[in-house]
């Protein structure tokens, strides 16, 4: 596919310039080159707003790490129904089979002895609240905890029945009889610790709570326990477990009040076993008493209480903080808020049933950090002693240094930072490290980034570059910044960079989840920073995480599943899986490696509202998109009639310097101010994508795809969708545009150019009909009942609707467009440009759209200088920068040219006539057009508000024009995007602006974000906004000093009058009977002070014998939209002769002084004729400034 030419810009164009007029040097000089640079999306660091700082508010509990020291820790054991890792294995699932069970244990070593009739167990014991689980067993073997089985050892559990909690204790007899078991009601409650004695002398058996007999009797007088070992400390259990000690005596009661708060030396007599939760080198549980009967943990964590003179146990106030968060969760519900002071909590936040209301919203728990200085760390320190061999640092690790760090064992490692540097897994292709900035495009990568190297993931999938490989292979450890763990050996191996490694500045990654929260409602996290861990939200609703970044969530190598594949029990992603009304809100989302940054999946009404994706993934086709998938309930499939959906949103989101597939936003989606850029991966994905369900009834609305995948934006799927609105869109730098695929869709207001092959396409094939179940075959009737309307298409239209012409003749095929369906039509019925069909020949290159708007993205400025002058010879960007402005310029046939759509240009929210997939998300989102008609394009020339899409910082960002611009032009409408708000009403943003002329503070009321103002030629100006106490940086661009024409055109005034279609022809020719015109717009800034000078530069002379004729054309209001005042039609013999011109260089451009007859601003209009009839010239026109280069196939990716 041929890549044609596109805008640059030459020294050789027709332009009035202004000088001075004390300073005449500048008088015949040519226009300079304009270089233009890439630059990051937005100049701005990847913070949230580093000036938040809250302070705790009455009840807030308070958790402070910082206050370690003014408390004394005891350990316990924590029961959960997760594994190390996080992930789910409680029995809350009923929709599981089988019904899972927590699989948190301690296992006592086969020889424990066995207990005969007289014995005495101790335990504490903290019983965490639970619906399903009602029986779990506190110490006894693997028996079920519910029964009273025939061989059990001495037992005892908790259970619930009706809602009444028990305490079972007893023990098995033997084969012949039931076991023996006594049940005591409400003599404890969940959620509170209490110590627990059951003691039996061969007679008697006693039950004591908290020191107190609650039960005594003799139903066992006489028994033996059946003749096998207590094996199990905690079996189905959820909670926590301290000071366990095992007797083979009958303690009395005083005894055991002796030492219900203490500890025991553990030589006491009769003592036969004793764990305070302390463990070995092995991650054994220690038996602290004479026998040493280690205990071998499974999944349960070692955690600790703290206790102090002053504070027995924290409770959150500032004298008594909590040390963990955990720790304040124990003891919250909803209503409270636990404020987290700064620090690392290296810490897992693993939860069921927290502040459960299924599906309601209530009372919110809500998490909320001082600063962004609160790291919950999925990292532990590494303490170690490292020694240089070789170039090579090298350390043995103690892993039981890092279990306890981390409370439970770990047996590997996932990655590593020194200083807070991120280190790289020794990988068999090198490169520069990917948590640095790039400023790379795709098709112009930063050269050894890992977005250059065209990587592939450790594991087997389709179109891969590498073979399979290890992560962290030893025999790839070769480069700066890379580390490899031989863990058999326990043996760390590094490369320092910049960064080298001592005892205190490494950290490594032990786990995979940091936050796992089941069946838990109405939670907030707010102004936290989530580090080196992944979060899971199961059948949760109403969650909230905001403020908030989440950096490292993943790492390449934790699994080794094939891509895109995701496990809701291995947690490789950010996920948000069912529940309803979930949000993701003002976050950032960076250097997520080998999974999906952020997935809601089954989730009803999720929200991700200004969300910024970036830096995230390495691989070559993982994909790995982020967005909403099966977001419905009650039904197998979306279309079942039992199914409802819930509609996703996704808001002010921007995915930049990603190798991840684009937002797949899920079912009856809203995407509104998407901006999808520099999306290195090359597949056949979409920037916003959208398969037959989630196309159905989605609005896609004020959007930029630029250098996306390989479509801008699709309707996909082998039967395409109904009835989405697409409006106000941009799509630039992608090999297809839009690509459109069903029918019944709206789409208005795109902008589509700069591909390689479809600039929107919506086309007659993929397409079955309405029934989803039934229809699966093509009825080449796709988008028959579409609608296209005031879009621009550069070169390639397939549109199989009425409204590019007759789809009986087209077939919505793009050159049948081009040739069979008039520009008449097409503008003036459709408000559709299409350069193909505006070009005279219908042969490349077309007509360019780029010349009809102000400053728009230019794929060319994307390119490296290799690219460039292979193409054209040179780089002609010069002193520049990219744009981002997509309004019409003045004077452009788009301006004006299109069609009113109710509910969308007409100051409507919505179309009376016709319901919205989407309403307005706010009061006038949908602006009025300004003028005559409404623009086509994506944008309203004049609108006082330039809407500007994605992420929005904490301060205004993204100024139009852009940062250092050049050649801005005279007469220019600033703009720039406001900070992020939750809240919008009576923001008011002071915009100030400096310079020759202008000195002055503009007050805007939002969305208002327009600046219209006059300058000065040639000079440079500064300027800023300010929104509340938040300023944004100080921006300055240069003002050109030359005005090119709103219209030059060429009309043979012998022939009939006709319209002439608004083409760009790069010459402006004379002739005998054809006289060229131009139309000038003279700014308010130009006074008497200034010389005017008219610059033409010859493209042919074939015969000049007699002269140049320059007149005054006296006509206002010309132009090339094809309407009355379309320059074919007008009377051409309003001319005045102002000079004759008698010679010119072909060599040099023709600089003409017109300052005498530029007696007011505003428009002017000027002719070109010849006083001989046999002579004949040519100047270049305005539209000369595409220069014609070779063609060139550059692929996209």
């Amino acid at each position: 596919m041929i890549n044609l030419i596109k805008l640059l810009a030459v020294t050789a164009i027709l332009f009035l310039i202004f000088i001075i007029a004390t300073d005449l040097s500048a008088a015949t000089s040519e226009t300079a080159n304009i270089e233009l640079t890439t630059s990051p999306i937005y100049s701005g660091s990847a913070v949230i707003n580093p000036d938040t700082n809250y302070s705790p508010v009455s009840g807030d509990k308070i958790v402070d790490q910082g206050a370690l020291g003014q408390y004394t820790p005891n350990n316990y054991l924590q029961f959960d129904a997760f594994d190390f890792h996080g992930n789910y294995q409680g029995n809350y699932a009923q929709e599981l089979t089988p019904i899972p069970d927590p699989t948190d244990t301690v296992s006592l070593p086969s020889n424990f002895p066995v207990l005969g009739n007289v014995f005495t167990l101790e335990v504490q014991v903290y019983s965490a609240a639970h619906d399903i689980l009602g029986h779990r067993t506190i110490i006894g073997n693997d028996a079920n905890p519910s029964g009273r089985e025939k061989d059990r050892p001495p037992t005892i559990t908790f259970n619930k029945v009706n809602g009444v909690n028990q305490i079972r204790y007893g023990f098995g007899v033997g084969p012949d009889q039931k076991g023996k078991r006594r049940i005591i009601e409400s003599v404890v409650t969940d959620n509170q610790w209490y110590h627990i004695a059951f003691t039996f002398d061969g007679t008697t058996t006693k039950l004591y709570v908290d020191g107190i007999e609650v039960d005594s009797s003799d139903f066992a007088s006489g028994l033996t326990p059946h003749p096998v070992p207590i094996s199990i400390i905690g079996r189905k259990f959820l909670g926590k477990i301290d000071e366990v000690r095992i007797w083979n005596i009958a303690r009395t009661q005083g005894d055991i009040q002796s030492t219900l708060s203490t500890t025991l030396l553990g030589n006491e007599p009769g003592l036969v076993a004793y764990y305070p939760m302390n463990v070995n080198q092995d991650w054994e549980l220690i038996d602290q008493g004479p026998n040493n009967y280690n205990a071998a943990i499974t999944n349960v964590e070692i955690l600790q209480r703290y206790s102090s003179t002053n504070c027995p146990n924290p409770n959150g106030t500032f004298a008594c903080p909590y040390l963990t968060i955990n720790g304040a969760l124990d003891n919250s519900q909803g209503g409270d808020t636990i404020f987290i002071k700064n620090g690392r909590y290296s810490e897992v936040l693993f939860k069921e049933l927290l502040n459960q209301s299924y599906e309601t919203e209530g009372p919110k728990l809500t998490l909320k950090g001082e600063s962004q200085n609160v790291i919950l760390d999925g990292t532990v320190p590494l303490t170690t002693t490292w020694q240089l061999v070789d170039g090579k640092y090298e350390s043995s690790v103690d892993m039981n240094q890092l279990s306890n760090a981390a409370g439970a064992k770990v047996e590997d490692i996932y990655g590593l930072w020194i200083d807070d540097r991120y280190m790289i897994p020794a990988m068999p292709v090198n490169f520069t490290n990917p948590t640095d900035i790039t400023t790379g495009t795709q098709n112009n990568p930063e050269i050894g980034t890992v977005f250059d190297k065209n990587i592939t993931a450790p594991y087997e999938y389709a179109g891969m570059v590498q073979d399979t490989y290890i992560v962290g292979d030893i025999n790839n450890l070769d480069a700066a910044e890379e580390w490899s763990f031989d863990k058999v050996n326990n043996k760390l191996y590094l490369i320092p960079g910049q960064k080298i490694p001592n005892t205190t500045n490494v950290r490594v990654r032990v786990r995979t989840q940091l936050l796992s929260f089941q069946f838990s409602d109405n939670l907030e996290f707010k102004n936290l920073h989530f580090f080196a861990g992944s979060f899971s939200f199961h059948k949760g609703s109403f969650i909230l995480l905001e403020d908030s970044k989440f950096s490292h969530s993943w790492e390449v190598g934790m699994n080794y599943l094939k891509p895109g594949y995701f496990d809701f029990g291995v947690g490789r992603t950010n996920l948000i899986k069912g529940g309803t009304n979930n949000t993701v809100r003002n976050s950032i989302f960076q250097y997520i490696n080998d999974a999906f940054a952020l997935k809601f999946a089954n989730s009803m009404y999720p929200l991700a509202e200004n969300v910024l994706f970036q830096y995230n993934d390495w691989f070559k086709n993982t994909v790995w998109a982020p967005g909403a998938t099966q977001n419905f309930k009650g039904g197998n499939k979306w279309h079942d009639d039992t199914s409802v959906v819930g509609g996703s949103t996704f808001r002010y989101i921007t995915m930049d310097q990603n190798h991840t597939g684009g937002l797949q936003p899920g079912l009856n989606s809203l995407v509104e101010y998407a901006r999808i850029q520099n999306q290195y991966i090359n597949i056949d994905g979409s920037g916003i994508q959208r398969t037959r369900g989630n196309a159905t009834n989605s609005t896609t609305r004020y959007s930029w795809l630029l250098d996306t995948n390989r479509n801008g934006m699709r309707l996909d799927s082998s039967c395409g969708g109904t009835d989405a609105v697409i409006h106000n869109v941009v799509s630039a730098g992608n090999k297809r545009g839009f690509r459109l695929k069903g029918d019944r869709h709206r789409a208005f207001h795109l902008l589509g150019y700069d591909t390689n092959q479809n600039d929107i396409s919506m086309p007659r094939n993929k397409y079955c009909g309405d029934d989803p179940v039934n229809d699966n075959s093509e009825t080449m009737a796709g988008n028959l009942n579409s609608r296209l309307l005031n879009s621009v298409a550069e070169k390639n239209l397939s549109a199989h609707m009425p409204d590019a012409g007759d789809p009986n003749i087209t077939l919505g095929n793009t050159e049948l467009i081009a040739e069979n369906t008039s520009n008449e039509f097409l503008l003036n019925q459709s408000g559709i440009w299409y350069g193909r069909a505006l070009d005279e020949d219908k042969i490349a290159p077309f007509t360019y759209p780029h010349f009809e708007l102000q400053d728009p993205w230019v794929e060319n400025r994307e390119r490296s200088d290799t690219s460039l002058q292979s193409q054209f010879g040179l780089n002609p960007f010069i002193n520049g920068v990219q744009g981002f402005d997509f309004r019409p310029r003045k004077g452009s046939p788009l301006l004006d040219g299109g069609v009113v759509i109710p509910g969308i240009n007409d100051g409507q929210d919505i179309d009376p006539s016709q319901a919205p997939n989407h309403p307005p998300s706010y009061i006038g989102q949908h602006r009025a057009f300004v003028g005559d008609a409404p623009d086509i394009g994506a944008y309203e020339y004049g609108d006082s508000v330039y809407w500007i899409p994605g992420f929005r910082y904490y301060y205004p960002t993204v100024p139009i024009p852009s940062d250092g611009a050049v050649d801005v032009p005279m007469e220019y409408g600033l703009a720039f995007n406001y900070p992020w708000k939750t809240d919008y009403s009576n923001i008011t943003a002071q915009v100030t602006i400096n310079g020759p002329g202008v000195n002055k503070t503009v007050s805007l009321n939002y969305p208002n974000n327009v600046v219209f103002e006059t300058f000065l030629p040639g000079q440079t100006y500064t300027w800023s906004v300010k929104v509340g106490d938040v300023s944004s940086q100080i921006w300055s661009f240069t003002v050109a000093n030359k005005i090119h024409p709103l219209n030059d055109r060429s009309v043979n005034i012998n022939v009939d009058d006709e319209k002439l279609i608004p083409n760009h022809n790069k010459s402006l020719n004379l002739s005998d009977g054809v006289l060229s015109f131009m139309r000038f717009d003279i700014p308010s800034s130009i006074n008497s002070d200034y010389q005017v000078f008219l610059n033409l530069t010859p493209e042919t002379v074939t015969s000049l014998n007699g002269q140049i004729m320059l007149y005054k054309y006296n006509y206002q209001g010309w132009g090339e939209n094809l309407d009355t005042n379309n320059i074919g039609l007008l009377d051409h013999s309003l001319l005045t002769l102002l000079k004759t011109i008698s010679t010119i260089d072909l060599s040099s451009s023709l600089s003409v002084e017109i300052t005498d007859y530029i007696d007011a601003t505003g428009e002017i209009s000027f002719a070109l004729g010849v006083s001989d009839p046999d002579d004949q010239l040519s100047f270049y026109s305005k539209e000369k400034m595409v220069t014609d280069g070779v063609d060139l196939y550059v692929e996209p990716g």
